[in-house]
């Protein structure tokens, strides 16, 4: 039987043990299965340059000011905030796994 395009692909995948430990123990934290929390890691990589991309949108909006602001620039402020949104839960989420990652190792 041939493989569908978005049929998961099986992977084997050496990892040094304390990395291992530590997705594990990030799963546990996060209620789900390694395999899941891999791959959740993997794609907020993807998600690095929303940041910067907030953080232009932001900075733009806030040159062109808030009075009269036209509805393009209300759009993009919208959006922009969005995307701060994501960017803050991907930092905050980053920042809580390096407090568990340094209370473990007092």
């Amino acid at each position: 039987m041939a493989r569908k395009r978005d049929d998961p692909i099986k992977l084997v995948l050496r990892l040094p043990r304390p990395l291992h430990h530590r997705l594990g123990r990030a799963a546990r934290v996060h209620n789900q299965s390694l395999n899941t929390e891999m791959i959740d890691r993997l794609e907020a990589t993807f998600r690095w340059p929303e940041l910067g991309q907030a953080v232009r949108a932001i900075r733009d909006a806030a040159r062109k000011g808030a009075a009269g602001v036209e509805q393009r620039s209300r759009e993009q402020m919208l959006e922009a905030a969005e995307m701060l949104r994501r960017a803050s839960d991907l930092l905050t989420s980053v920042a809580d796994d390096q407090s568990e990652d340094e209370g473990e190792g007092q």
